[in-house]
C-alpha cells in the first residue's frame, strides 16, 4: 500500500514538524522529514507526502485541512481543503467493490478490470465535508485518485469536528483488505533519554576531540556523530545558516553517561537538562484500570488522563491508545543527575511492564 499526497499550502509544514517534533523515530534533513511510515519532501511551492501506514494515513489526513473564518459571515467558519491524493493498494474482488460505488463506468469481470466512482462524506451539524474517490482497478490492484470538497459553514468547534471525523480507513475499507481494521499491536519506544541544542563556538568540536564514544561522519546528511555502541548517539548538524550546530541527543543506557560525559555536555555544550521518555502507541486501556489500578486521574482535556509519579510523568490518550511517561531531570550535578537517570529508568520500565501486562484487545 502506498500513498502520495500533493498540498500547495507551504504553511502546513509547521503544523507537521511541530506535531512529530518528539516522535521516537523523527529525522529531519535539508528539504525531507521523515518518520516511520511518512516521508515528506518540503518544495518551495508545494509539500510532497508519502504514507506507507495506514495508521500514519488517518492521523495525516485531518491535519491536512484547515478551518478558517468567513469574512463576509460574522462568526461563522469553513474548512478548506487543497490537497490531492492517489492511493495504490490491493483491491478486494470486483463484485465485493460494486454495492460500494456510485457510479462505475466500465467493468469486465473476466479481466478484473473496473473503472468507478466512490464517495464518502462526513458531517458535522451544518458543515461536511465529501471524498470523491475516481477507481481504477485492474489485475487486483486499485488505485484511487482522491479529492476533498468542502460544503456550507458552521462554528468553529463544528468545522473541527468534521474534519477531525475524516477517515480513509472509512472510506477505503470497503474497497481494499489493506484498510480494514486488524487487531491491534502495542508498539513500545524507549526508555529513551534526549535532549536539542543549538551550540555555537568550539565546544561541540571539544566534545569531540575528546573522544567520550566513536566518531564518524556522514556525508549525505552532512552531520557528526558519536556512536554509543547500542545505546545510540550524539550528533552534529550544521543549521543552513551555518552560524549555529544543531546538537541532538539520543541514548537508550543511562551507563552511556559515566566517565565524565555529564561534565562535559554541561561544560562544552551549556546543557542544562535530559529528557527521559518512555511510549506505547496501540495501547487499549479501560478507564476504570486507569483510574482504579494505574492511578491515573482524568483531565480537563476531554481524552486524557495524567498521573505525576515520583519519578516519571504519565499521559494517557484514550482516542490516540498512546501513553506517554516523561521525566525532565538537571544535570548541573552529575552524581544526582546519573541516580536519577538509572532510578528514572527502573521507574517506568517497571511501570510499563506492569500496563502492558493488563493491555486488552478492546474495551
Amino acid at each position: 500500500m502506498q500513498i502520495e499526497i500533493l498540498s500547495r499550502n507551504v504553511d502546513l509544514k509547521n503544523r507537521f514538524l511541530t506535531r512529530y517534533a518528539k516522535h521516537q523515530e523523527m529525522w529531519a534533513a535539508g528539504d525531507r522529514f521523515k518518520i516511520s511510515g511518512l516521508e515528506m519532501q518540503i518544495a518551495e511551492h508545494y509539500l510532497l507526502f508519502n504514507v506507507s501506514s495506514v495508521t500514519v494515513a488517518e492521523e495525516v489526513v485531518p491535519l491536512l485541512f484547515s478551518v478558517r473564518p468567513v469574512s463576509t459571515a460574522g462568526q461563522l467558519y469553513e474548512p478548506t481543503a487543497d490537497f490531492k491524493m492517489i492511493v495504490s493498494a490491493r483491491s478486494k474482488e470486483l463484485a465485493e467493490l460494486l454495492p460500494s460505488l456510485h457510479e462505475v463506468s466500465h467493468l469486465d469481470l473476466e479481466r478484473g478490470e473496473l473503472l468507478g466512482v466512490n464517495l464518502t462524506e462526513w458531517r458535522s451539524r451544518n458543515v461536511a465535508v465529501v471524498a470523491r474517490a475516481e477507481l481504477a482497478v485492474q489485475g487486483s490492484i486499485m488505485v484511487a485518485k482522491i479529492k476533498f470538497n468542502t460544503h456550507s459553514r458552521d462554528s468553529q468547534y463544528n468545522c473541527q469536528e468534521c474534519v477531525d471525523r475524516v477517515s480513509l480507513r472509512k472510506m477505503l475499507a470497503p474497497l481494499s483488505p489493506e484498510f480494514t481494521s486488524a487487531p491491534l499491536v502495542p508498539k513500545l519506544y524507549g526508555p529513551l533519554i534526549q535532549a536539542h541544542k543549538k551550540v555555537s563556538g568550539a565546544g561541540w568540536a571539544d566534545l569531540i576531540n575528546r573522544q567520550p564514544a566513536s566518531a564518524s561522519y556522514c556525508r549525505e546528511t552532512n552531520c557528526f556523530n558519536l556512536v554509543f555502541s547500542n545505546a545510540g548517539q550524539i550528533s552534529f548538524q550544521q543549521e543552513p545558516d551555518r552560524r549555529e550546530i544543531l546538537c541532538r541527543i539520543e541514548l537508550t543506557d543511562p551507563a552511556a553517561f559515566g566517565s565524565g560525559l555529564l561534565e562535559m555536555l554541561s561544560s562544552l555544550l551549556g546543557l542544562e537538562q535530559l529528557t527521559v521518555t518512555h511510549r506505547a502507541e496501540n495501547l487499549l486501556l479501560p478507564p476504570d484500570y486507569l483510574t482504579g489500578k494505574l492511578g491515573l486521574v482524568k483531565q480537563a482535556e476531554f481524552t486524557l488522563f495524567a498521573l505525576a509519579a515520583d519519578s516519571f510523568n504519565a499521559v494517557y490518550d484514550v482516542k490516540k491508545l498512546a501513553l506517554t511517561l516523561e521525566r525532565t531531570i538537571a544535570i548541573g550535578d552529575s552524581q544526582a543527575a546519573m541516580e536519577a537517570l538509572q532510578g528514572t529508568f527502573t521507574g517506568m520500565t517497571r511501570f510499563m511492564d506492569m500496563v502492558m501486562s493488563h493491555a486488552g484487545n478492546n474495551y
